[in-house]
């Protein structure tokens, strides 16, 4: 301890176990006549702290929330600290980031910067002190990079009375103390109630007119891929139509389409955008296209059917004209020998002899009948 003059200074040596001291001051040994008026109180306190500030939470924004463009100019933040003696509260800092969003933690920084912090209710120990600021995004975010997925990051720095600087387990660039998405400037698409004319006493053949509202509702321009599919009962699908549509952001576009059934059944159309909504009409039946006489009734048939009907018909007509072409074998005729007609022959009226002068048998008598012998 040195004096001059009426004061004194000297080094002390505080104690190791964290805490608040007292600094009491005292006369030894005063001259004579002296009056020693040192007051019994501690003229002086000090704090011994042996204990780090941490960040114990984040008030506001809430976790997980998407920060919309329209609140990038002035977003809130605020933080609660643990100090149970007392904060530097001029050293507190909240430093922030942007990264592209997705690519983890060690994705390279597009902006950064920092804010100093302001004390809510003046308090600077406690187990929870509030602390806060605010941000303008706004100015520093340039129109390209509004379409990109961004994220922002924010951690604490600063450090206590004592020295210690704030915790930095998770609380740093790394190992941010949280994070929350910068709302993207993105399409987004919606459908209007499906059109369908006429949407009743549909026949196969019949001209179907549809219509589809699409609206972008979203901050940026879009390019989508449209598909329409017909659905039947049965679950087999079959595609009409697919092409490719670009809106602007916040106008719509009218989709139209010209169907024409080919068969008839219980079936609907459905609207898809690739990776986003659908839509979809009203169950309709479509009735058979009437048969106009034969051909009327075999477009009726399934072709697969027709096919196997005209394959037996040919078979069958061509085993007729084999059959008709083969030639037949002829039998021989048989030759009847004529019987003798029972019918009695008629006896030829004997003749008279005539005489014959000259000849040797002219005294030789005839024969009385057929069966004689005129020899004998």
């Amino acid at each position: 301890t040195e004096t001059s003059q009426g004061t004194f200074s000297a080094f002390v040596t505080v104690p190791f176990a964290s805490g608040s001291y007292g600094l009491f001051t005292s006369l030894e040994n005063p001259p004579n006549g002296a009056i020693d008026r040192t007051p019994s109180s501690p003229s002086a306190w000090f704090i011994v702290d042996d204990q780090e500030p941490e960040v114990v939470g984040v008030a506001s924004p809430s976790n997980g929330v998407t920060i919309d463009e329209t609140d990038w100019s002035n977003i809130n933040v605020e933080v609660l600290l643990k100090e149970l003696n007392r904060l530097d509260a001029d050293s507190l800092r909240l430093q922030w980031s942007i990264h592209s969003e997705g690519f983890g933690v060690n994705s390279p920084t597009l902006l950064s910067g920092n804010q100093s912090l302001t004390l809510i209710g003046g308090r600077d120990f406690g187990a929870e002190i509030l602390c806060s600021t605010s941000l303008d995004l706004e100015s520093l975010i340039d129109e390209d990079m509004r379409d990109e997925s961004l994220e922002l990051r924010i951690w604490v720095t600063g450090s206590d009375m004592a020295g210690h600087p704030v915790n930095p387990t998770f609380n740093d660039i790394d190992a941010p103390l949280s994070v929350w998405a910068l709302e993207q400037r993105v399409a987004v698409y919606s459908f209007s109630e499906p059109d369908m004319k006429p949407n009743s006493n549909i026949v196969a053949g019949d001209l179907v007119s549809l219509n589809l509202l699409i609206l972008n509702s979203g901050l940026a321009n879009g390019s989508l891929q449209m598909y329409v599919d017909l659905v039947e009962s049965n679950g087999a699908r079959t595609r009409i139509d697919a092409r490719s549509i670009d809106i602007e952001a916040g106008s719509t576009h009218l989709f139209t389409k010209d169907w024409i059934p080919d068969r008839g059944g219980t079936m609907w159309i459905e609207f898809q955008i690739a990776n986003g909504p659908q839509a979809q009409t009203d169950t309709l039946y479509v009735d058979e296209a009437e048969a106009d006489g034969v051909m009327g009734s075999l477009a009726g048939v399934s072709p697969g059917l027709l096919v196997i009907i005209f394959i037996l018909s040919g078979s069958m007509i061509g085993l007729v004209v084999y059959a008709l072409k083969v030639p037949q074998p002829q039998k021989s005729p048989t030759l009847s020998q004529p019987q003798a007609s029972a019918t009695p022959v008629p006896a030829t009226p004997s003749a008279a002899p005539v005489s014959q002068p000259n000849s040797p048998y002219s005294a030789t008598s005839q024969a009385d009948s057929n069966r004689e012998n005129p020899y004998q």
